[in-house]
């Protein structure tokens, strides 16, 4: 039994504000997270990547990717390699995969979650409204 204060069809004004929450998650956010970013090195650095490569593939400045790449490389997620030519690569490691995989799942649950399928009132449009 629902609640006083709940009823058995949306109003019309519920349905705008799930429809505009439904368009607001499909777009991309305007401002990443400080997980959001990490994720991002990490991925740039799912094979042997350079400093620049991280740069462009994350989408970070040169002070970032320094700073986060230092403390991915604390925390064992990331680690270096040095190349035939003598050039610093960094990749990810196993634990660096395992936290990318998991933040992966969790992202893609939250985003399902927050407006399922189901909850959204698809409104009916006749001929001649």
């Amino acid at each position: 039994m629902l609640p006083a204060y709940q009823t058995e069809e949306p109003t019309q004004q519920a349905q705008q504000a799930q429809q505009s929450l439904r368009g607001r998650l499909a777009a991309p956010a305007k401002n990443r997270g400080r997980l959001d970013v990490v994720a991002d090195v990490l991925n740039a650095c799912s094979t042997p990547a350079t400093k620049n490569t991280v740069l462009i593939k994350a989408n970070v400045n040169s002070v970032t990717a320094t700073y986060l790449l230092a403390q991915l490389m604390d925390t064992s997620l990331v680690d270096t390699v040095v190349d035939e030519e003598d050039r610093v690569t960094y990749i990810a490691t196993k634990q660096g995969a395992a936290f990318l995989a998991a933040y992966q799942g969790l992202t893609s649950m939250l985003t399902r979650a927050l407006v399922p399928e189901t909850k959204i009132a698809k409104p009916e449009i006749g001929l001649f409204a």
